[in-house]
């Protein structure tokens, strides 16, 4: 997946593994630089993985829910990194928060963290099928605390699946400074491979031409449909945050439009195609193609 995208800073979070046995699994997947929170046993673990020749990094605090660095890119732009493993556990993520907001106080400089959270945000990360977590208000007092906002992301709604239960576990949020140097970021969910969690990707570029997916647009016949105003209602959460509430709309849109409007378009289509048949066999001789006005 790394060379696919031409990937040279990779984080792999759950490793399960450390000591010896991390650091030879490192060299062969072709990374020259890391570091790494060791896992506990059989839980967690964080690697950090990049080349030099495009990274200069420097780890600020390793510890067992987080690695925190100061990145120098081959732009030489200097910006910090939080990589995050929340604990499934209530009492060992309520630290993260705390460490999250102590880290805010000294950051002026463009911020971005990201990682698996082990928390769902909103009813919509779990397709409205289950309840919040405890630490729901708790989580959104440290984004608060913290400046930094969801940054969204492009393909399937959830990060991660076990048999029929699913949510969106992994996310990036960053502050207002990382976005105005950094103005095309996006996020990507990747197709999902051997792990019940879809890879994600942090591309600097999402908005270039490179980008796959078409630009979102309110369309105007959308309006007019008595279903709009559901769709609306169902997206949004009036205590919600705003950057949330417009990828939840976003999403739930374009699922919406292809269901319906495009099922209309190709009824169209057909209608004109019969009514061209009709026209060709009523003429007598004579076809007039106009390709231009």
């Amino acid at each position: 997946m790394s060379y696919r995208y031409n990937a040279n800073f990779c984080v792999l979070l759950e490793t399960h593994i450390s000591g010896n046995n991390a650091e030879n699994i490192i060299k062969k997947l072709g990374f020259d630089s890391w570091c790494i929170s060791e896992a506990v046993g059989f839980a967690g673990g964080i690697w950090c993985l990049w080349n030099k020749a495009f990274w200069s990094i420097e780890p600020a605090s390793i510890q067992d829910q987080l690695i925190h660095m100061k990145i120098r890119d081959s732009a030489n732009n200097i910006w910090w990194f939080t990589t995050i493993y929340g604990s499934p556990h209530l009492a060992n993520r309520t630290r993260l928060w705390s460490r999250l907001e102590e880290l805010a106080l000294n950051i002026r400089e463009p911020w971005c963290i990201g990682g698996d959270f082990n928390f769902i945000l909103s009813l919509d990360d779990t397709g409205g099928s289950s309840n919040l977590s405890q630490d729901h208000d708790r989580f959104h007092s440290c984004i608060n605390n913290c400046a930094i906002n969801d940054l969204g992301f492009t393909g399937p709604p959830f990060t991660w699946q076990r048999g029929n239960t699913r949510r969106r576990l992994d996310r990036f949020l960053c502050n207002l400074e990382f976005t105005n140097v950094f103005p095309n970021v996006g996020v990507k969910h990747l197709p999902k491979l051997k792990s019940d969690h879809l890879p994600i990707l942090l591309d600097f570029n999402l908005s270039s031409s490179s980008r796959e997916e078409r630009p979102f647009k309110l369309l105007a016949p959308w309006l007019l449909h008595t279903d709009y105003n559901n769709i609306v209602n169902n997206s949004w959460n009036k205590n919600g945050d705003l950057l949330i509430n417009i990828s939840s709309f976003v999403e739930k849109a374009k699922v919406w439009n292809k269901e319906v409007f495009d099922h209309i378009l190709k009824k169209k289509n057909r209608i004109m195609l019969r009514m061209e048949g009709i026209n060709r066999s009523n003429s007598f001789g004579h076809n007039l193609f106009l390709d231009k006005l």
